[in-house]
């Protein structure tokens, strides 16, 4: 069995091109869609950021004060590394630079602080059940207490046909399970995963279409939310149909 670390090493220097053939610019859309806080937050920790896109956007958009870099593959870890680089020289950068650390491991297995924003881009689909039944209150605990979440994943909407759509995430998982060693046929059940961590409530909007799009938008049962904190109204949860979701998710003290 393939070792997923090795897996994403030798992915990484086609990762890029990979995703723009499959999904054009719609993934980083998703990813990038809550990223503007209404102020600036202090301690930023990012799952599986791939090759660093998603950090470069939130340097450019000023989002953090210091940021905890996590992923399993070190050549994905090298290629964020010199995308940071490039966007310092190329980019005038006001002020002090945030700190950034960079941590090559698996999140499940090492320790972690409390953050006041968490990014989980396209990664969490990558862990098996027993794993993500561990992983996510794990990071529902990072948050700081006015923390929130951001999450964005595939979603391919219940109660209608979505065969090329299921067709093409069948065939990802194909080529992650064989080259990285990940143990999925389909994709896992989020809200199932969310609606165990009671603390957390979710406020999502739709962002037109990503990937396979048919339209429209849903509520997902079991995953209303709240606006915040002081008011609670029910928040509308819709979803990017069929390939990707951008939810932010505000944990509550």
């Amino acid at each position: 069995m393939a070792n997923p670390a090795s897996g994403f090493d030798l992915l990484s220097p086609v990762y890029d091109l990979l995703q723009r053939l499959f999904f054009g610019n719609s993934l980083v859309r998703a990813q990038n869609y809550f990223l503007a806080p209404p102020q600036k937050t202090g301690t930023v920790l990012v799952v599986g950021g791939g090759t660093g896109k998603i950090l470069v956007e939130m340097l450019r958009q000023n989002i953090g004060q210091s940021y905890v870099y996590v992923d399993i593959s070190k050549s994905m870890i090298r290629a964020t590394k010199r995308r940071v680089r490039r966007y310092f020289k190329t980019e005038k950068a006001d002020g002090a630079r945030p700190r950034i650390q960079y941590v090559c491991a698996d999140i499940g297995r090492m320790p972690l602080a409390k953050y006041d924003l968490v990014i989980t881009p396209f990664v969490l689909d990558c862990f098996g059940d027993a794993a993500l039944s561990l992983l996510i209150p794990k990071l529902a605990q990072a948050l700081s207490r006015r923390g929130s979440w951001i999450f964005t994943d595939f979603h391919i909407a219940e109660g209608r046909p979505q065969p090329l759509a299921r067709l093409l995430i069948r065939f990802l998982y194909f080529c992650f399970n064989r080259f990285c060693g990940l143990q999925r046929s389909q994709l896992p059940d989020f809200p199932f995963f969310f609606r165990n961590e009671r603390r957390i409530f979710f406020s999502a909007r739709s962002r037109g279409n990503a990937g396979l799009s048919t339209g429209g938008s849903s509520l997902n049962p079991g995953c209303t939310g709240y606006a915040s904190q002081r008011e609670k109204k029910p928040a509308k949860l819709t979803v990017m149909r069929p390939l990707g979701d951008a939810v932010r998710i505000v944990l509550f003290g």
